[in-house]
């Protein structure tokens, strides 16, 4: 799985979500935003805290300055070295 795509998914619907502010938004909002399960969501959002990309509480997250950086990238699917 590619979880760093996912992640930064997640990252880019709490981008939309919060819009400008630095707003905490419960993970099964953005959850459902991506039209996953509630799990997917966890773990997604587990992996985005690993990466400091958000901050996380039990059930809670908002956008960290990395995590913001990495939701208004362009994501390129092509494979490295083409």
């Amino acid at each position: 799985m590619r979880s760093h795509i996912y992640a930064r998914a997640f990252c880019r619907a709490l981008l939309e979500q919060s819009g400008e502010c630095d707003a905490w938004h419960t993970i099964a909002a953005i959850g459902e935003r991506l039209g996953i399960k509630s799990d997917q969501g966890f773990e997604l959002a587990r992996e985005c805290a690993r990466r400091s990309w958000v901050e996380r509480t039990a059930d809670s997250v908002r956008l960290r300055a990395e995590g913001r950086r990495v939701a208004l990238q362009r994501l390129s699917f092509t494979r490295a070295g083409r």
